[in-house]
């Protein structure tokens, strides 16, 4: 089965922004990674036929970039060359891709005005701006995102959960 280039990006790119904003701290620089990750597999020719080939190597271009970012940073600013603080094994950094995945998935299955609040934040946007966007009070927007929050506790860890979307 042929996954299009566009399949993967709409399935991967939340996840893989939210796992690379978790490890960089900063929101811009960690869309900036993933995009050029995908322009990587753009430029590679890699197929896209296995999308759990395509998973792999995806988060795997990601993390290679993610740990470049820490040894630049470091470099600079130290002027040494570290390790990256990454302990992380391959396949814990895709379990927790996965985890991302899943919570993005679990989002979209929330009540209508809930859960595209939440997909809003996801995408980096603050409340004020997900109440500007979407015409409606700030307060409700936080009033949205709260109960989407309740409503995902069963099935997410609260620390996920809380640093996320709170």
């Amino acid at each position: 089965m042929e996954t299009s280039f566009d399949t993967l990006f709409r399935q991967f790119y939340a996840p893989m922004v939210l796992y690379a904003d978790s490890r960089l701290n900063d929101r811009e620089q960690a869309e900036d990674v993933v995009q050029d990750v995908f322009s990587k597999l753009l430029e590679t020719g890699f197929s896209t036929g296995d999308p759990a080939k395509a998973r792999q190597y995806l988060f795997t271009v990601l993390r290679n970039k993610v740990i470049d970012i820490f040894r630049y940073n470091q470099r600079h600013q130290r002027g040494e060359l570290c390790d990256a603080p990454s302990d992380d094994s391959v396949e814990d950094s895709l379990f927790e891709l996965e985890l991302y995945e899943r919570l993005y998935e679990e989002v979209k299955t929330l009540p209508h005005k809930i859960s595209e609040a939440m997909q809003l934040r996801m995408q980096g946007y603050d409340d004020h701006e997900i109440a500007q966007m979407q015409g409606i009070n700030y307060n409700t927007v936080r009033s949205r995102i709260y109960k989407g929050v309740v409503m995902l506790r069963g099935k997410f860890n609260r620390h996920l959960l809380y640093s996320v979307f709170l």
